[in-house]
């Protein structure tokens, strides 16, 4: 596994660190029941799409891409 940072990856890391807590400040709203299994499902797929963001090999990347879909299916689906 190898993970790594350039000058893009830097780029997109920031702004996925900067997007999260603003998407959870606008959903607050929006939850009504199992907030804490929703923050938990929102904090695993930031984790993932970090994770696309800094691999470097073509394989994990695929596999870390693919991850993000678990939690977002379940996020937009429940």
């Amino acid at each position: 596994m190898s993970l790594g940072v350039d000058g893009i990856s830097l780029f997109f890391i920031m702004l996925t660190a900067l997007l999260t807590p603003l998407c959870v400040l606008a959903s607050e709203v929006n939850i009504g029941v199992m907030k804490k299994e929703y923050y938990a499902l929102f904090l695993i797929m930031e984790g993932m799409v970090r994770a696309v963001f800094e691999v470097t090999d073509r394989l994990l990347f695929y596999v870390s891409f693919e991850a993000v879909l678990i939690p977002m299916f379940i996020l937009i689906g429940v």
